[in-house]
């Protein structure tokens, strides 16, 4: 086919690949825009269509023509697989990203209990970005909050409610360890390392990815408050700006430094990555040799020893037969015929 004048051509490596890749197994620096523009990886091999890669930071779009690897396996984004361990993997260009580091505003708190709870992140660039959290369970919830109170000796971190009438039931413990949700009567709070999250508050958040009626969602594993959020009049306003700051020039950095090009994997790259992975093959199949052989070994030894149970079960009975044969005979002596 003809390809437009200046297009650059991608591939789609193969998912075995994808530990090469620099964006896979870290937090990746992303906006909420950039979070939007995520896609899954193509549903058919040798697929080709065009997509305008938007401006990274000012940089002006460039025209990508997106293609899969040739005669390899298709690279899979399990968008619908809710298995924990297995966290979706969605492409910006041909990067592969399952892990997403955000910065923003809380624009707003849903809750949509007794399950979930929405932070809604607006981070500047143009969209925003929902956060779902999970709550535990109350029976969870309660145990965590039983075993915290029994080994901590010191004033806890999670703030309890201001009236008399508040109990350790109005706390609910989540899916990340620092937030809890303190949820009764006419009050609804989250709550990260004890400060309450308002609207306003800037959070910086560490999230897998999902999707939701087909907008990107994300799940969120790790939250914090940038400090400073509350009360211009000791400089904090100043300090949680600062730091804004500060993380925006990381996202700005690595999404020049590392996003704004494709992923390409030279031959010698992929020569390595061959022999690295049949290498860890090898010691995987290795390794389930060595697991069959103990298997076999215990299952070996288990059976001689009821081999010798029963050996001894069989003397021991002969032995008894013949005493109460002998006890016949010598009983059956001078009986009438």
């Amino acid at each position: 086919m003809t390809t437009s004048a200046g297009a650059e051509v991608l591939q789609f490596y193969p998912e075995r690949y994808y530990s090469a890749s620099p964006t896979y197994n870290t937090w990746v620096k992303l906006t909420a825009a950039a979070v939007h523009r995520l896609r899954p990886a193509p549903s058919q091999a040798g697929m080709y269509y065009q997509t305008i890669c938007p401006s990274i930071c000012g940089r002006p779009g460039t025209l990508f023509l997106l293609i899969t690897f040739p005669l390899v396996d298709r690279a899979i984004s399990r968008t619908d697989n809710f298995d924990p361990v297995v966290h979706p993997t969605f492409f910006h260009l041909n990067h592969p990203i399952r892990f997403v580091r955000l910065v923003g505003t809380v624009v707003a708190v849903e809750d949509l209990g007794p399950r979930f709870v929405l932070l809604t992140l607006d981070d500047g660039s143009g969209a925003t970005v929902e956060l779902k959290v999970t709550r535990l369970s109350p029976a969870e919830s309660a145990a965590l909050h039983a075993a915290a109170a029994s080994t901590t000796t010191t004033t806890t971190t999670i703030p309890t409610a201001t009236t008399s009438s508040s109990s350790s039931s109005s706390i609910f413990h989540t899916t990340v360890d620092n937030l809890v949700v303190r949820s009764t009567i006419g009050v609804f709070e989250v709550l990260v390392g004890g400060i309450p999250i308002d609207i306003g508050t800037t959070i910086k958040a560490k999230a897998t990815l999902g999707t939701f009626r087909g907008a990107m969602q994300g799940v969120l594993q790790r939250c914090w408050v940038l400090r400073g959020h509350g009360g211009a009049g000791n400089g904090g306003s100043s300090s949680s700006t600062r730091d804004e700051a500060a993380e925006w020039l990381g996202t700005a950095t690595f999404m020049l430094s590392v996003l704004a090009k494709p992923w390409v994997l030279s031959a010698d790259d992929i020569r390595r990555l061959e022999r690295r992975l049949a290498q860890e093959e090898k010691q995987r199949r290795d390794e389930e040799r060595r697991a069959e052989r103990k298997r076999a070994e215990r299952a070996r030894r288990k059976e001689e020893v009821y081999r010798e149970r029963r050996e001894k079960v069989r003397v021991y009975e002969e032995k008894v037969e013949r005493r109460r044969r002998q006890e016949e005979v010598l009983m059956n002596k001078g009986a009438l015929v």
